[in-house]
């Protein structure tokens, strides 16, 4: 007989939620003071050895993969989910999972709402990312419930944890519980953000409980977050008995195998983006439109524009037959964002694009910023932004705390480094004037850094995209293959 869960502890929904807003509110304000003690009390510690243990769990490659000895555990998935994006994130697992199970007679059914927004499809078939057709979601229920090819369905990932188990959470443990033991399934969810727990909170401990749960990151640092949180929760006295402890957690990087670039970059950096919803909670464009207007100001010919009292009206304007292209700062979202007018020709929004238009346009860039406007995005949340740069071979202006976070992406093939003393609009001048002149009071480790950036320049090869990608879908692919094996 399968175990009766209705006698394991289960706290009530007021009593969990509860709990774990205190504990997200605990974890939030001690973790980031922990983290800080330790990496001061340990200042000759290498960059890449920060959060070693866990960064190794989440990415490293178990060596019997190496040699032909993946057997399966799972072979008929269910993939499935209710909200309407995120499919970009998801079928890059989905396409490693049939390519790994095609040999062993494994099938993966992906349940979502067609037609893919944005004209994904188009993508779906060129880069193959799935050989099946989309069911609805309201299929899938019915089909975990009874069967999926003639049999039952025993690994179910759900594209987007938040929502996904809100909508499908209590139904998928019923049916859990009503499964023959030899008939169980096991849940793996992709999860974007820490902080959205609090939508789940009932179902996450629920399948705790039944130790049938696994977090799919898609960064080392959200995976970290989840990890630690996990494990704080498993010292609380009344949920001792939940097996948090014991809750797997993987990083998969959703990059899809887009064509290489084959743009060729201007001599003179003038195309920068910033990827990302037009919300100021997001993106810090208020700072980036302050500080651009006010170095143009200060020297309109370096950014290839005249001076403002040379012109009738009072909005920069690109100086005429110059032999050295303007600047353009590119914003690419949805959303309502004003800009400044005084920026009216500097500041170009993009929305609405369909993903190869997005594409189209991203691969045309000198330069990606992620202007993040919050420190969430270095701690409990992931940025598309990051994995759009690396799609698309472009290279992101990033400070040394970027590159902590994102241990994924921290390679000088695909970044350019600044310091945190040198703002992205001074870092973008540095580049398009060739020069850094120090002024009195610069730090020499902020000197050394500037002429480091300045030295590395700003270009950097298809090539060393092309490299780092592989090593990543490696890893990537190893991911796949622990779930699938329930390692």
């Amino acid at each position: 007989m399968p175990p009766d869960f209705s006698d394991h502890l289960h706290l009530d929904h007021h009593s969990i939620s509860g709990l774990f807003k205190s504990r997200v509110a605990l974890y939030t304000g001690i973790t980031a003071a922990i983290l800080t003690v330790f990496l001061l009390a340990q200042p000759s510690l290498p960059r890449s050895l920060h959060f070693k243990p866990v960064v190794d769990q989440f990415t490293s490659s178990p060596s019997q993969y190496l040699f032909g000895d993946f057997q399966p555990v799972h072979k008929n998935v269910a993939v499935a989910s209710m909200f309407p994006f995120h499919e970009d994130v998801y079928l890059t697992i989905v396409q490693q999972m049939e390519d790994l199970l095609a040999p062993y007679d494994g099938r993966v059914q992906v349940y979502s709402p067609t037609p893919l927004p944005y004209g994904f499809q188009d993508i779906v078939d060129d880069l193959e990312l799935y050989s099946g057709s989309f069911k609805a979601p309201k299929d899938f229920l019915p089909a975990l419930q009874s069967t999926q090819f003639d049999k039952p369905i025993d690994l179910v990932l759900l594209g987007t944890c938040n929502f996904d188990f809100r909508d499908w959470g209590k139904e998928m443990i019923a049916i859990w519980d009503s499964r023959p033991a030899d008939q169980k399934f096991q849940v793996a969810c992709v999860a974007h953000n820490l902080n959205d727990m609090h939508y789940w909170s009932d179902d996450f401990t629920a399948l705790s409980e039944r130790g049938v749960l696994r977090i799919i990151a898609i960064a080392d640092h959200v995976a970290h977050a989840f990890h630690e949180f996990f494990q704080d929760l498993a010292d609380e006295p009344e949920l001792i008995a939940s097996g948090f402890e014991y809750i797997k957690t993987d990083v998969h990087v959703p990059v899809l195998d887009l064509p290489p670039r084959t743009r060729t970059p201007s001599q003179v950096l003038s195309q920068a983006v910033v990827q990302g919803f037009f919300s100021p909670e997001r993106r810090d464009y208020a700072r980036l439109f302050q500080e651009l207007t006010q170095a143009i100001l200060e020297d309109p010919a370096v950014w290839g524009y005249q001076a403002l009292n040379a012109t009738s009206e009072k909005v920069f304007k690109p100086i005429p037959d110059s032999s050295v292209p303007p600047f353009q700062l590119n914003l690419a979202g949805e959303g309502y964002l004003e800009v400044p007018h005084v920026l009216r020709n500097v500041v170009k929004k993009h929305a609405g694009l369909s993903y190869p238009e997005f594409y189209d346009l991203m691969e045309s860039m000198d330069v990606v910023i992620p202007a993040f406007a919050t420190n969430i995005y270095y701690e409990k949340q992931a940025s598309s932004t990051v994995v759009m740069a690396i799609e698309c071979d472009v290279p992101m202006l990033v400070t040394h705390r970027f590159r902590e976070s994102y241990t994924y992406a921290d390679d000088d093939r695909v970044l350019i480094t600044r310091p945190q003393g040198l703002s992205e609009i001074g870092a973008l001048k540095v580049f398009r004037t060739q020069q850094y002149i120090p002024t009195p009071g610069d730090l020499p480790e902020f000197v050394h850094d500037v002429h480091e950036m300045l030295d590395g320049g700003w270009k950097r090869p298809v090539e060393g995209f092309q490299a780092m990608k592989k090593e990543l879908w490696k890893r990537n692919k190893d991911v796949a293959r622990r779930i699938l094996t329930d390692q």
